[in-house]
């Protein structure tokens, strides 16, 4: 309860079934919890691990009594239910996802699959799926969410004009690969357009991707937005630090944001700090403006374990102030000075 916001007070807590530890090490199979959720009405949408399951699942929480959270229902991919879905799964389940998708001697593809991020319009949830790309759900009955559509871009082929292909392909040694994980999914306020962001660490690192959502069944996608450094794989990369060894650095990958307006989305891209796109034309975006800087301007001894930009999340708040987030170097708050278009 954060009625009063000096004293904020807890009411309760939620906790997905786990399955029984591991005799021999103690460590619990599926109990790395909730990561990123969000609120929607009487509603707490969540992506968990939870008994049973293989990779995060989306858990709809009734919070409409927020002393006594239950759950509502329950959404995963087809092929994460185990034992019950083992014959219809399709992929072999990785604990990392940045690394490429591919195929393996078996048949199955390598991957990680979990659903990671959702947001939501009206009905309308729109789920980044780790390795499985963007999935689209009609929840207007949360006990039985119903998948309308599924653009699976992360498997090899499926999506031709993806720019990183080739550096993708060379990463894995030549073989038919895609590279990147579903991170985020949101839309433009006003606008039926979807920013869909792949979080990857690894070259080619993540970028972003538009869609058009206005055929709720049949995304189309639009273009993609990256920097140059999106595809720099040398080591010789000016991302790359000197004392590389001693301060590595983070990747210049797409991350998450927040539309500053119907035009402007800001995001944070990690290594490449704060980036705007404008989003006037989404068949041609293009660089609005930027904010970058570099922890290790003041690094001493003691200072963080990355010497480059660690840029996490971008808030937007009162009066126009953004507040971005740094994994390592603090909190900075700036204001976008950039020409805004003028077409809306």
């Amino acid at each position: 309860d954060i009625s009063d916001p000096r004293t904020p007070r807890y009411l309760s807590s939620w906790q997905a079934p786990v399955s029984a530890p591991d005799p021999d090490t103690g460590i619990y199979p599926d109990s790395r919890g909730a990561h990123h959720f969000t609120f929607h009405g009487d509603h707490l949408f969540v992506g968990t691990e939870y008994e049973g399951f293989i990779g995060k699942i989306l858990v709809i929480l009734d919070i409409s009594d927020p002393l006594n959270p239950r759950e509502a229902g329950r959404w995963w991919l087809p092929g994460q239910k185990s034992p019950e879905e083992d014959a219809q799964r399709d992929w072999t389940q990785r604990e990392l996802f940045s690394r490429p998708v591919l195929r393996l001697d078996d048949g199955s593809w390598s991957r990680h699959v979990g659903m990671h991020y959702v947001t939501l319009h009206e009905d309308i949830a729109y789920l980044a799926y780790h390795q499985s790309g963007l999935i689209v759900l009609d929840v207007s009955d949360v006990s039985a969410p119903r998948m309308l559509a599924w653009e699976d871009y992360l498997t090899p082929g499926r999506e031709p004009s993806n720019p990183n292909i080739a550096a993708c392909e060379s990463a894995a040694g030549g073989r038919p690969a895609a590279c990147g994980n579903t991170h985020t999914a949101k839309r433009i306020p006003g606008r039926e357009i979807l920013i869909v962001e792949d979080e990857y660490f690894t070259c080619p690192f993540g970028h972003v991707r538009i869609f058009d959502v206005s055929n709720g069944s049949q995304p189309e996608l639009l273009s993609h937005f990256l920097r140059e450094e999106t595809l720099a794989c040398d080591k010789s990369s000016p991302m790359r630090p000197a004392d590389a060894v001693r301060f590595p650095m983070r990747g210049p990958s797409a991350h998450i944001g927040n539309a500053l307006n119907p035009d402007i989305y800001l995001t944070a891209w990690y290594g490449l700090g704060l980036q705007a796109i404008d989003l006037s034309d989404p068949r041609n975006p293009r660089s609005a403006g930027f904010y970058q800087y570099r922890i290790s301007d003041e690094l001493s001894e003691a200072g963080p374990r990355f010497a480059g930009t660690d840029s996490y999340d971008v808030i937007i708040g009162p009066d126009g102030h953004l507040y971005l987030a740094d994994g390592h170097g603090g909190l900075r708050v700036l204001r976008f000075t950039g020409d805004q278009p003028t077409s809306r």
